[in-house]
């Protein structure tokens, strides 16, 4: 004989409706997670959402959400892994917030978050994004500190990422001679001239990628500078470039020097 079915609370309409509601309630806001106490999974989860959508939220979100995701990326309360994903994410958010005291803000923690060793390669991988639509009053305080990193002591890693982002830069700034001499001229004492002085030293210094992207930086600089009527900047890099290719000993960075040099020239800056 089968057994009865256990008998089953009544359930009332009003019961009903309550389940129903907490099942449709919305999942909570991840900027609400990400300014409170929660663990380091539900952090990450939040900042990918938060990430994914912001470039479609209205701009007063978008400025909150950067300020949130600033907040995290700072805190030495965090776990690393949440530091570290937000510092990346941080750099993307910038170019997509109007907001330059927010942006602002985003780009200085991620140059104070270079000096940490920690936390350096996640700062860089961020400011690679948001060198493309930098405050302009920004624009000294980035190249100085990433052209400090490079006089100093860097695992591989960090200074090939930082020679990324030197040279994001500097493309996509093709009116700073204009606008900015002093620090055309900076980049000019500091990345160039050393080269010059003893172009055998570099070519036997250091990876064959960190040469390839030092010498893209002195390159798309002087063409910047070509375009904006200074043809004798790209002259001098272009004698520099030859005296380079044949000390080079590695095939693809001679490669990429034969291929700068017979680039035509630059388009004149309107």
């Amino acid at each position: 004989m089968l057994a009865p079915a256990p008998a089953l609370p009544p359930v009332s309409l009003e019961a009903a409706y309550v389940e129903v509601r907490a099942a449709a309630r919305p999942a909570e806001d991840p900027i609400s997670i990400l300014g409170r106490a929660a663990s380091p999974a539900e952090k990450l989860a939040a900042l990918e959402s938060l990430h994914s959508s912001l470039p479609l939220a209205p701009q007063a979100r978008r400025a909150k959400g950067l300020e949130a995701i600033r907040a995290v990326a700072v805190s030495p309360a965090e776990a690393p892994a949440v530091r570290a994903k937000a510092l990346l994410y941080l750099g993307y958010a910038v170019p997509v917030v109007g907001d330059e005291g927010a942006r602002a803000a985003a780009v200085i923690a991620l140059l104070d978050s270079t000096r940490s060793p920690a936390y350096r390669i996640f700062a860089l991988r961020g400011l690679a994004p948001a060198t493309h639509d930098l405050p302009a009053v920004l624009e000294a305080p980035v190249q100085t500190t990433l052209l400090g990193l490079l006089d100093s002591t860097l695992s591989a890693e960090d200074r090939i990422t930082a020679l990324v982002v030197l040279d994001a830069f500097v493309r996509s700034r093709e009116d700073l001679p204009r606008r900015r001499p002093d620090l055309v001229a900076e980049l000019e004492a500091r990345a160039l001239l050393p080269i010059e002085a003893d172009p055998a030293a570099f070519a036997a210094r250091g990876l064959p990628g960190a040469r390839a992207l030092m010498i893209a930086v002195i390159w798309h600089s002087a063409r910047n500078r070509a375009a904006n009527g200074e043809g004798a900047a790209l002259e001098r890099a272009s004698a520099l470039l030859t005296r380079l290719a044949a000390l080079e000993t590695d095939a693809s960075v001679k490669a990429q020097i034969a291929a700068f040099l017979a680039a035509p020239p630059p388009e004149p800056a309107r």
